[in-house]
């Protein structure tokens, strides 16, 4: 589908294959997610999913690097394809070299593997209040995060004149190198610190959420573009510590048949609102800005919506109140 977006000929054409693309993505996450919980045990996991997390990163720095070049050189379409079609050799990989676990291997004896009916595995992750502040907390998180980062090049177009290919190199220095650093030391953090107290699941990324948001607002208001790039790399390593003990909560508070729709729903939740609702809140406040600010106004719409990540660490603290509790909560039936 991200081939097949390359040879759009019309909007509603790009428009389908964009779905397609979500489509696949959206049905691969919850069971990536269960895959990985069966496959390493609660002490390990975090740094599992920081590990996924992180070939994630690692995708979206070669498609800044690529995909920048191939567009200033050979034109957008070029991009979708160069990117696009590898993807049909790695399913393929992955098809035949996955294996299927049981479910709940790596929980121990004893671990409840029944399949839930959906209004049951619905009625108990709602009554957890650590999961209801959980899924806030994301949704904010994509919001404020992945939202705004999708404006990342249009801000450094605009604002500080870089090209394709300097956006593309800049990107993988000041975000995603310092993303994929920040994310491994994230599920690393949150492995020894849980130890002692759970409540580190969420306490961790509390803390990474509320020392990034100086660094995002020197980002945007640095008036040089190397100066401002400087800014982004500590910003984008210390944001993304919060995502690694972010999707192991959601997986440890489901029960082993619970765990892909743990996903689904939190995966529902920031794309719907989060990755929906952010760049479209942006381009918005952009277009009203536009005829006070100019070319600065994108700057100005990125910085507010960036500060409700203040929301996020609300959330996250709140939830950690009752994660050791919610946490016991799938062992009590």
């Amino acid at each position: 589908m991200t081939a097949l977006s390359g040879l759009a000929n019309s909007f509603a054409q790009l428009a389908l294959a964009r779905v397609g693309v979500g489509v696949g993505e959206a049905s691969g996450t919850p069971c990536t997610h269960s895959l990985v919980s069966d496959y390493f045990p609660p002490q390990r996991r975090a740094r599992a999913f920081a590990i996924i997390i992180m070939g994630a990163g690692a995708g979206v720095a070669v498609g800044n690097l690529v995909g920048g070049f191939a567009q200033e050189h050979y034109g957008w379409r070029s991009a979708f394809l160069i990117l696009g079609l590898p993807g049909l050799a790695l399913a393929a990989l992955i098809r035949w070299t996955v294996r299927e676990p049981e479910r709940g291997m790596s929980d121990g004896a004893g671990v409840d593997t029944r399949v839930e009916p959906l209004r049951v595995v619905l009625g108990f992750l709602a009554r957890l209040p650590s999961y209801r502040h959980l899924v806030l907390a994301a949704t904010i998180h994509f919001l404020a995060h992945l939202g705004a980062g999708l404006w990342i090049p249009a801000f450094l177009r605009r604002v500080h004149e870089m090209s394709g290919s300097e956006i593309g190199t800049g990107l993988v220095w000041a975000m995603a190198l310092p993303s994929l650093l920040g994310t491994f030391l994230g599920g690393w953090l949150a492995d020894r610190l849980a130890r002692r107290d759970e409540r580190w699941f969420m306490w961790l990324p509390a803390i990474a959420t509320l020392v990034s948001l100086p660094f995002w607002a020197l980002f945007l208001l640095w008036p040089s573009a190397q100066g401002a790039l400087r800014f982004a790399a500590p910003y984008y390593f210390v944001s993304a510590i919060w995502s690694a003990p972010l999707q192991v909560t959601a997986q440890s508070l489901a029960k082993p048949r619970m765990r892909a729709l743990s996903a689904a729903i939190i995966s529902f939740a920031t794309n719907l609102l989060g990755m929906g609702l952010g760049p479209v809140a942006i381009g918005a406040m952009s277009d009203a800005l536009e005829p006070t600010h100019g070319p600065a106004a994108i700057r100005y719409a990125l910085l507010v919506l960036a500060g409700v990540n203040f929301w996020a660490f609300v959330h996250n603290l709140l939830g950690a109140r009752t994660l050791r509790a919610d946490l016991r909560a799938k062992h009590a039936d």
